[in-house]
């Protein structure tokens, strides 16, 4: 039940392995398991469906879900008028494919970031597709 919303997401081939900067998903399960009072308190609103959660294999494909499937912005003056990087795992938006030329961007209110909005970024006409750049459309 506690996956139930990450079903639609895409994930990794099955054979693909997921790091997460140098960590393995074993080393996440691990620490997970190990970190008090989460785990506890994970077993507590769980039951036994939480050693399911906690395991390597669905801290793999969770891993490679979010990072196939997350959209990066920016909270504008966050923390003391500095913005604050974030990340965002959105239905929607994981169901767009990728351009190097998107046509669209994703734009979050200036106050609090709390609301996403999709900006086109060159005429469309009805039925052309929406795409994202997954990846800053600067990058080399």
């Amino acid at each position: 039940f506690a996956l139930k919303p990450f079903d639609r997401l895409q994930g990794p081939p099955g054979d693909a392995q997921v790091l997460l900067h140098g960590t393995t998903p074993a080393e996440v399960a691990q620490e997970l398991r190990a970190s008090e009072p989460f785990q506890s308190r994970l077993h507590k609103a769980l039951g036994e469906e939480a050693d399911a959660l906690l395991s390597e294999e669905t801290i793999a494909q969770l891993a490679g879900k979010l990072v196939l499937n997350a959209a990066s912005f920016s909270v504008p003056e966050a923390r003391q008028g500095l913005p604050l990087q974030s990340a965002g795992v959105y239905v929607l938006l994981s169901t767009m494919n990728h351009s190097c030329a998107p046509s669209v961007r994703l734009d979050t209110s200036a106050d609090s970031g709390a609301e996403v909005s999709l900006i086109t970024t060159m005429p469309l006409q009805v039925g052309d597709r929406l795409t994202l750049a997954y990846v800053a459309p600067d990058w080399p």
